[in-house]
């Protein structure tokens, strides 16, 4: 292979480095825009990557110290353009070095051992051994990312401290460190083959060690955020409970207010005959404004479940949210805890939800249905644009994010409970949540219908 085929042929497995190296990131950490610019900043970081690959191969013989430069760009990259904590970035742009430098050199040094090549020689001599080494690294470092991309994305945001991240990115720093003394140790001793078997082990050791690690440390993180969500989830499931006995109390009041008014139109009455026109008045006006406050809108036989709507029903209103309802009288044998607060999560997130829109848009449908021994509940928000296409995961934007979005985790939870469905489509230009609960007879096998299994009209 001449020179000039032989320089072709590296610069086209730099770039398709380049593009795994960029692909593995993006794909972990997720994309934070969309559309034309997602696909221009990943061909730009590409680029740069790729130049940065041909730099090096010209500076030095082989990856060392230099490998720090590209782990600066990816972080940038990501941190302009992914999603994600910044030391989980930091930590993916230095993992994907970590394992480009040690399948080079596992590669190396197993062809070295089975054909009995020079290490030096190998990696400087442009020949067919040459030739199979890169080639198997490219292979083995696509497979390999394609892999840890399942493996690894998780959670963009992890509970782990500065302290704990410190501790996780130590390993694969050092890691670095390691291989490239290991190298140069073998290229200046130039070690015998039987010594290779144990640097080979090595290599794997250090695969293991950071694997291990980071696996460590994302099942710590993982246990604890469960535990903070559990924590703050029994804090608003007790403050709603007692938020329901508040709601009867007022719904008390509101009965014993309507059962008085016949008393009171007596009392208005009196006071025409009596021809104290003035005081009438002020005491007409005075009855409408207190059957003003506590007007009920909705009318089942669940006063938790009537109270709880007519408030949400009170704060769209006040937020100038065209509410329409469709809501069957008698709900049957329901747990009123559990639906309250179900259709509380819901109507919360539908009216926040209508906030970001045009006030003459802003319209939310609830429909509550019987069929047999199940309840269909059914809440409807107004979109500008669709929110499934470009948040399929339904994730916050906010940047306090830590427990936005529990509520949702509260409503699946509560249909699980009741063996039941929660689904989100789209349909004509509406955000629909269908949740379907099985009251108390016909319970099912639970099955959750995510995001994955959304029906799009």
């Amino acid at each position: 292979m001449n020179n000039m085929v032989w320089d072709i042929f590296e610069t086209i497995v730099n770039l398709f480095e380049s593009y795994i190296i960029v692909r593995f990131i993006s794909r972990v950490q997720g994309y934070k825009y969309i559309g034309i610019i997602k696909y221009i900043t990943f061909a730009l970081a590409v680029l740069i990557s790729f130049f940065e690959l041909n730099l090096m191969n010209n500076m030095v013989s082989f990856e060392g110290v230099a490998i720090f430069i590209p782990i600066v760009t990816m972080y940038i990259y990501a941190y302009f353009c992914l999603k994600g904590d910044n030391f989980r970035k930091i930590f993916i742009s230095i993992l994907v070095m970590v394992l480009i430098i040690i399948i080079n050199s596992f590669v190396a040094f197993l062809v070295s051992f089975l054909t009995g090549t020079n290490l030096n020689g190998l990696i400087s001599q442009k020949n067919i051994y040459r030739l199979i080494t890169i080639i198997l690294t490219k292979m083995i470092f696509f497979i390999v990312t394609t892999l840890a991309i399942k493996f690894l994305k998780t959670e963009t945001n992890s509970l782990l401290g500065n302290k704990e991240w410190f501790v996780v990115l130590f390993s694969p720093i050092v890691s670095i460190f390691l291989c490239v003394q290991i190298i140069n140790i073998n290229i200046s001793l130039a070690l015998e083959r039987e010594k290779l078997i144990q640097v080979v082990l090595l290599f794997i050791c250090i695969v293991l060690v950071n694997i291990s690690n980071y696996y460590l440390f994302l099942k710590i993180s993982k246990i604890g955020r469960t535990k903070e969500e559990l924590d703050f989830l029994k804090q608003r499931y007790d403050c709603q409970i007692k938020g329901l006995d508040d709601i009867k109390i007022t719904y008390c009041e509101i009965r014993k207010l309507r059962h008085d008014l016949q008393n009171n139109m007596f009392c208005i009455l009196a006071l025409l005959e009596q021809g104290n026109y003035i005081k009438a008045a002020e005491y007409a006006n005075n009855l409408s404004e207190r059957i003003e406050k506590t007007k009920v809108f909705v009318g089942t036989d669940s006063e938790a479940i009537n109270c709880m709507i007519n408030l949400k029903l009170k704060t769209a209103e006040e937020k100038e949210i065209n509410f329409k309802y469709d809501i069957v009288e008698h709900l049957g044998k329901i747990n009123e805890v559990d639906t309250c607060i179900l259709i509380a999560n819901l109507l919360d997130n539908a009216i926040e939800a209508c906030q970001n829109i045009n006030k003459e848009r802003r319209i939310i449908e609830l429909i509550i249905c019987r069929r047999g021994q199940e309840l269909l509940i059914t809440i409807k928000n107004c979109i500008n644009k669709s929110v499934l296409e470009n948040n399929p995961d339904l994730t916050t934007k906010k940047k306090d994010n830590k427990f936005h979005g529990l509520g949702r985790l509260s409503a699946k939870s509560i249909v699980e409970r009741y063996s039941g469905n929660l689904i989100y489509y789209e349909r004509s230009g509406f955000f629909c949540c269908e949740a379907k609960l099985y009251f108390p007879n016909e319970i099912r096998e639970p099955h959750l219908v995510t995001c994955e299994e959304k029906v799009k009209f």
